[in-house]
C-alpha cells in the first residue's frame, strides 16, 4: 500500500473555511487592540506618525516591488511599499510588506503586515517571503497567515 500521496479537498470549501477562519482572528485582533490600546500602542509607537509628522499628517504609500503567485486557484501577491509624508517625499517615513489572499472573487488585503524602519530590513524579509511563497503549497501559506495572527492575539492579551 503507496501513501505517498496528498489528500486533496474541494477548493471552494476550504477557502471558504480558510477566509471565514482570518476574519474571525481578525475581529479578535480588533477586539483587542481596542480593549488593550496600551499594547497596541506600544507595540506600534516606533512609527507613530502624528509625533514625527504633526505639521503633515497627510501619508503617501508608493510601491517599491511586488510579485504574484499563483497556487491552486489562490493568487498570493506579496509587496513591499513605502509610506511618506506629502510634504517630504524625499524623508521616508517607514517601509512595509505585507501579503494579499485572493480566490475567485474573495479577497482579503494586508495579510502578514509588517513595518520596518530600514529599507536593507524590508528588502532582506521580501526577499525571504519570495523564497517562501515559491516554495510552500497552498495550504501552508495559509497556514502561515493563520499562525501569524495568533501570535499577534498572544502579543495583544
Amino acid at each position: 500500500m503507496n501513501f505517498d500521496y496528498e489528500v486533496s479537498y474541494r477548493k471552494e470549501s476550504e477557502i471558504d473555511k480558510a477566509f471565514d477562519y482570518i476574519d474571525e482572528l481578525d475581529a479578535e485582533i480588533k477586539k483587542l487592540r481596542g480593549s488593550n490600546s496600551l499594547n497596541y500602542n506600544k507595540l506600534y509607537s516606533i512609527f507613530s506618525f502624528k509625533k514625527v509628522y504633526n505639521d503633515s499628517p497627510v501619508i503617501k504609500t508608493q510601491r517599491i516591488k511586488s510579485h504574484n503567485y499563483m497556487k491552486d486557484g489562490y493568487e498570493f501577491r506579496i509587496i513591499m511599499d513605502k509610506v511618506f509624508t506629502e510634504k517630504s517625499k524625499d524623508k521616508i517615513a517607514y517601509y512595509i510588506f505585507y501579503v494579499n489572499v485572493r480566490y475567485n472573487s474573495e479577497k482579503r488585503i494586508k495579510q502578514l503586515y509588517q513595518e520596518f524602519n530600514k529599507l536593507d530590513d524590508v528588502k532582506k524579509h521580501y526577499k525571504n517571503m519570495e523564497g517562501v511563497f515559491k516554495l510552500l503549497k497552498r495550504r501552508d501559506l495559509i497556514e502561515r497567515i493563520f499562525d501569524f495572527k495568533l501570535k499577534e492575539i498572544e502579543k495583544l492579551k
